[in-house]
């Protein structure tokens, strides 16, 4: 992978402001939030799943692939950090995994 692709990369994981899980919780606003990456024209998609566990599942979309976060809200001094539990932007499955498991495209 050459160094611009590795730098586009990076950069979709990357938003334009200081977001933390309470913001996306915040049950009064829409249930999804998109979000402007570093990448101009890309965008991360946040949702939020409140029914199915004790604690909300928060997963976000970017360039096709979906992920969970697995540790939220590492406050930095420029930001804070959030784990996801996978690559964003290199798909890992195929189109039908993709419609099987993405419950915004069930």
């Amino acid at each position: 992978m050459n160094t611009e692709k590795i730098s586009r990369l990076l950069r979709l994981h990357i938003v334009e402001r200081i977001l933390t899980t309470d913001e996306l919780m915040d049950r009064n606003r829409e249930p999804n939030l998109q979000v402007p990456t570093l990448n101009k024209g890309q965008n991360l998609y946040f949702a939020i799943n409140f029914m199915d566990t004790e604690s909300p599942v928060v997963t976000v979309e970017g360039a096709g692939v979906t992920g969970t976060l697995t540790t939220a809200n590492v406050i930095a001094r420029n930001g804070a950090v959030h784990i996801v539990d996978r690559l964003l932007g290199i798909p890992s499955q195929t189109v039908y995994e993709k419609l099987a498991t993405d419950p915004i495209l069930r």
